[in-house]
């Protein structure tokens, strides 16, 4: 299981989660109207996540006369929460990943959410027979 994260922490992995580009610390801060932190908090949380390797430095960017650290996440927020909500054990075990993928299927009843899935398995399927 991943280290647990703090209010704070979440926000800033939202943040960057929905980022098309890797951000500052200043960035961060711009980008939170709604933060409950002081803005000089923000390289506290950042280093905690690094150290809980949820983000990485990914850039350095020089600002006038000084340089700032880019950050991007380690893992992309699907991974974040299949990993939230299972156990490496329980990743491993075909039989049950077999029944969870059963039961989320049978649980859409949306056929364009299900043609959708569909597309992603063949999409993912050429993928990897194409790597063999």
């Amino acid at each position: 299981m991943l280290p647990e994260m703090t209010k704070s922490e979440r926000e800033v992995m939202r943040l960057l989660w929905n980022s098309s580009e890797p951000l500052s610390c200043t960035e961060i801060i711009n980008a939170s109207p709604d933060k409950h932190w002081k803005d000089s908090y923000i390289h506290h949380i950042v280093n905690d996540l690094i150290k809980k390797g949820y983000i990485k430095i990914v850039a350095f960017e020089q600002v006038s006369r000084v340089y700032t650290r880019k950050f991007a996440p380690t893992m992309d927020w699907g991974t974040f929460v299949l990993h939230q909500v299972f156990t490496p054990e329980q990743l491993a075990d075909r039989d049950y990943m077999f029944e969870i993928w059963r039961k989320l299927i049978m649980a859409v009843e949306d056929v364009h959410i299900i043609n959708e899935i569909e597309r992603i398995i063949k999409d993912y399927k050429r993928r990897i027979e194409h790597n063999f």
